[in-house]
């Protein structure tokens, strides 16, 4: 493909973009100098990415006049400023390999992004897609046979998708909030191949038979040089430490010489392992000059079968070479060939040089894997000081920050590691950048990459769970679960791991199928259990819990949280127990059970403050103080907030910032400080604008639409909502968009648009019966009965109202239920049954008095004084309208000082006051036509015209 020709523009590689036309590189937008000649030889290798290009080639595209002399000379010197732009080197080559006498190839994964031409849209995975493909059939040493009914010209058009985020101990990952373009094609299917998967070695680690507890770092160091050893080459597929140290917690599997059968066989089914590494290692100390003497162990982990021991001595210092002279014999067993000299580098490069930095990335490693993340901290911080220039010393700590809630340090932390990959092998830079797009949200480039890894590694797992979760935070959901239907393939055990019907669980909540996720989670609690998972079955557990509230099954959710409590405490797992106490009060919130709620929060964060996790500690103090809100405490609730605000931003979290800011100015919304309100919320807009997240934007502007309404402003609210409208429509922000179509309705109902307001309410309120919420499905029937109401057919509406009221009382929602008792005694007051309207106010107040929302309560009271009214207590009805325009003056509330104003001159004519309620009600009508209130306007000249003579 000629770049230039083709219509392409741009060409992207991990943080590089080329612009072929302007010839420019930049580097996260930051350009780049490179001479013309370089430049034209990397567009042509990014042309054919994954491909040889020859240098006969190369020379007929640049120096078709040039001596072959000139042109070798000039080549080579073109490829070394090349490689010095791009931060590369011969020896271990991110980007551009060198093939010896024959050419060079572009080996990192490339996206073409679409050019803006007219036409049908480009599908931007596919190109990946085809790249990818073509790059593995090159350099991947695992075999993959095509099946045979199918087209080799299929190759270029199929994908293979997957990815598994950073998560609470590797079983839930953090959902994204971006969303990034997808291709349902590539993402969604791959090829229909048999792969045959390398001898897969799991490090399960080493005795210490010195007993020194100084020297226990010496095991983690070990198993990882040896681990990294073992993988060199890719002809062996190694299984990850942290994968080793949650199945040696789970299985309670003590440190050994070497394992029984049975044993051998529960490692097999959690680690999908065909062999196991045992030993022990006896420091001699100091006074033997740090020697260390390494004994290891082989075994079949489905025979039980010992197929070698080995016995080196080397020392502390040199535990580099002695794991590469223990892992030559462990590859010659396994008939694997020994790694180059390259690649033995890139193992070495794994771990620091000193011992000290070594220790302690060691020591850091085993903590963060033991689930102490502020321990792991500390020492990971020390090894990066004493050694800057390690890829893996970065992202561990990258991890430790992030688990601790730092997420703007853990994103400096994964770019340190991405620039410093360049010495590891293959796998580990495609998977150090794919770590560093996780932790910057650049979901489509974090998708591409992992995808990357499976496509050059299909027998690895793990890659394909991480493809998926990364589609599942890039709220591609449907593509995730196609996914994973192609992971259930694989060859067995990898087909049958719980993780799949866990990652898959996450997939289905994404798109509101809780039944689904209910479902997939019993599965994966079934078979951890099985397998003596105990984690996983606790994560497992713990999505249930929200997916069987959502359902309302209250006593299966409640149960699956207390069992998952306790898995978490038994396992050390204090972080996950932290939050499954958020994600308990948050049940028990949304079933009215307030001061049960403030007690699972309040413990919460208790346990995030032990545990140092930061993040979680402004996720409870922002969900503590909503229950703070609620039950009226609105001081307390602005404490909070406020201290959620803090923490955010020593953190760096913009998500949890966003929030806490946005409930914040939600409070100043509720308490009726609409200037307040406004200006956050037109803070809060810029900030998201900023950020480019559409259900964040659109979010913002609905409230700002809200604010608007209130203030009067009937244009400025319709243009906020409308855009708010379209933005949730494009990022599928089902239940925001509910909330955003119910607040256009009332704009336009007060415009006098009547039959579209009802559409938008209609609109609304299919979306609520679509995801099930019941409290918001009982406030479109609200809101609808309303418009039945100003339609003129008020008998329409009684008996939903008294339905959504009683449904509204079950679920404790105070503010809604409030809201809705005026509209009920509105219509009861329209069919000329004013008593029975003045006794279900009489019987509402209770819950008026319970109301944190000023609108609503004004609500409440303009009704109240119409129920008075209608009922012959013109005096009582008229004092009860004056004292609350006074209160709306006062807010700024200019729809409801129309509608008081309204009230207050039918009253005052029905009273005997003709002459003052008339002329209220002619500049009332001035006023509300200028204001575009067009239906109070008309309703204003209705009750003229009646209260005018005919003749």
């Amino acid at each position: 493909m000629d770049l230039g020709s083709s219509g392409q523009k741009t060409a992207r590689f991990g943080l590089f973009e080329a612009d072929v036309q302007q010839r420019v590189l930049t580097k996260n937008g930051l350009r780049l100098r490179l001479q013309d000649q370089p430049f034209q030889v990397l567009a042509l290798l990014l042309e054919r990415p994954g491909e040889l290009v020859t240098r006969e080639e190369i020379q007929q595209r640049l120096w078709p006049a040039d001596t072959y002399v000139a042109f070798d000379d000039g080549l080579n010197t073109a490829i070394k400023k090349l490689r010095s732009a791009l931060s590369d080197t011969a020896d271990n080559p991110r980007f551009i390999e060198t093939v010896p006498r024959r050419g060079y190839r572009f080996v990192a994964p490339v996206t073409f992004p679409a050019p803006a031409v007219a036409g049908p849209p480009a599908k931007p995975e596919s190109a990946v897609a085809e790249n990818i493909l073509i790059a593995a059939r090159e350099s991947s040493r695992i075999v993959i046979e095509s099946s045979p009914s199918r087209s080799p010209r299929l190759w270029g058009a199929i994908a293979v998708a997957l990815v598994l985020a950073a998560g609470t101990g590797g079983y839930l990952y953090r959902a994204g909030h971006r969303r990034a373009p997808d291709s349902p094609q590539a993402s969604t299917s791959r090829l229909v191949s048999v792969i045959k998967p390398r001898p897969s070695v799991a490090v399960m680690g080493f005795r210490n038979l010195s007993r020194a507890t100084e020297e226990a770092w010496i095991s983690t160091a070990l198993s990882e040089l040896l681990t990294t050893e073992l993988a060199s080459g890719e002809e062996l597929r190694t299984v990850p430490g942290e994968s080793v140290a949650r199945t040696r917690a789970n299985l309670s599997l003590p440190d050994s010489d070497s394992y029984a059968q049975d044993t051998l066989a529960r490692i097999r089914k959690n680690l999908d392992a065909d062999y196991i590494v045992v030993g022990s290692y006896f420091d001699l100390g100091k006074r033997s000059g740090g020697s260390v003497r390494l004994d290891l162990r082989l075994q079949n982990a489905q025979t039980g079968e010992t197929l070698a021991t080995v016995s080196e001595v080397g020392t502390e210092v040199g535990l580099p070479a002695l794991a590469a002279h223990a892992g030559a014999q462990v590859r010659s067993k396994l008939g694997a060939a020994q790694p180059s000299p390259a690649q033995s580098a890139s193992a070495t490069a794994s771990l620091p040089s000193g011992q000290e930095a070594t220790r302690l990335y060691s020591e850091g490693l085993a903590k963060l894997r033991n689930l102490d993340s502020l321990g792991a901290r500390s020492l990971l911080e020390k090894a990066v000081a004493l050694e800057p220039s390690v890829a893996l010393v970065h992202l561990a700590l990258a991890d430790a920050l992030s688990d601790l809630g730092y997420e703007a340090k853990a994103r400096e932390e994964a770019e340190k590691a991405f620039d410093a990959s360049g010495p590891l092998s293959r796998e580990q830079r495609l998977l150090v950048e794919a770590r560093y797009h996780e932790a910057t949200h650049e979901w489509d480039k974090a998708i591409e990459t992992f995808r990357a890894l499976y496509t050059f590694f299909p027998d690895n797992l793990e890659y394909g769970l991480r493809l998926a979760a990364a589609q599942v935070s890039a709220d591609r959901g449907q593509n995730a679960i196609a996914t994973l239907t192609e992971l259930r393939k694989l060859p067995p055990p990898a087909a049958d791991d719980p993780r799949i019907d866990l990652t898959e669980g996450g997939a289905a909540r994404s798109i509101g199928n809780y039944q689904r996720e209910a479902d997939l989670m019993s599965q994966a609690v079934e078979k951890g259990r099985t397998i003596g998972a105990r984690l996983l079955v606790a994560h497992a557990r713990h999505s249930q819990c929200w997916a069987l509230h959502k359902m309302g099954q209250v006593e299966k959710s409640h149960e699956a949280c207390a069992e998952a409590k306790r898995l978490f405490a038994e396992a050390g797992d204090r972080v996950s127990v932290a939050s499954l106490l958020v994600t308990s009060a948050a049940v028990l919130e949304e079933q009215g059970h307030l001061a049960d709620a403030e007690a699972s929060y309040e413990e919460a964060i208790k346990v995030y403050r032990e545990a140092g996790a930061q993040g979680g500690l402004a996720v409870a103090f922002n969900n503590l103080a909503i229950v703070q809100r609620n039950i009226g405490n609105h001081p307390a609730a602005k404490k909070m907030y406020e201290q959620a605000i803090s923490i955010a931003r020593a953190t760096g979290d913009k998500h949890i910032l966003i929030l806490a800011q946005g409930n914040l100015a939600d409070l100043s919304f509720f308490d009726g400080d609409l200037r307040q309100a406004r200006s956050s919320f037109e803070d809060l807009l810029v900030t998201c604008r900023e950020l480019g997240s559409k259900d964040r934007i659109a979010l913002q502007l609905g409230n700002l639409g809200d604010v608007l309404f209130f203030q009067g402003d009937l244009s400025g609210a319709q243009r906020a909502l409308e855009e708010s409208v379209t933005l949730d429509s494009e990022s599928g922000e089902k239940r925001q968009l509910g909330y955003h179509l119910a607040s256009l309705g009332d704009v336009l109902q007060a415009e006098g648009r009547l039959p579209e307001a009802r559409q938008q309410r209609l609109e609304a309120l299919k979306i609520r019966n679509e995801l099930g919420d019941q409290g918001d499905i009982a406030d479109s029937q609200v809101f609808l009965a309303d418009s039945s109401i100003e339609e003129g057919h008020a008998a329409d509406s009684e008996a939903p109202l008294r339905e959504a009221i009683a449904k509204l009382q079950s679920l404790k929602m105070v503010d809604d239920e409030a809201y809705a008792y005026p509209v009920l005694a509105r219509a009861l007051v329209t069919e000329g049954k004013a008593r029975e309207a003045l006794t279900t106010m009489e019987q509402a107040a209770p819950v008026a008095r319970k109301c944190s929302d000023r609108g609503v309560r004004f609500v409440f009271a303009i009704e109240d004084a119409r129920t008075q009214a209608a009922n012959g207590k013109y005096a009582e009805a008229i004092a009860r309208i004056q004292y609350t325009l006074a209160d709306l003056n006062k807010y700024g509330y200019a729809g409801y000082q129309l509608e008081a104003r309204l009230l207050l001159g039918e009253a005052e004519i029905k009273a005997g006051k003709k002459r003052e309620g008339e002329a209220r009600l002619k500049a009332l009508q001035k006023d509300a036509e200028g204001k575009g209130f067009n239906l109070i306007a008309r309703k204003a000249l209705s009750v003229l015209d009646l209260s005018t003579p005919k003749g």
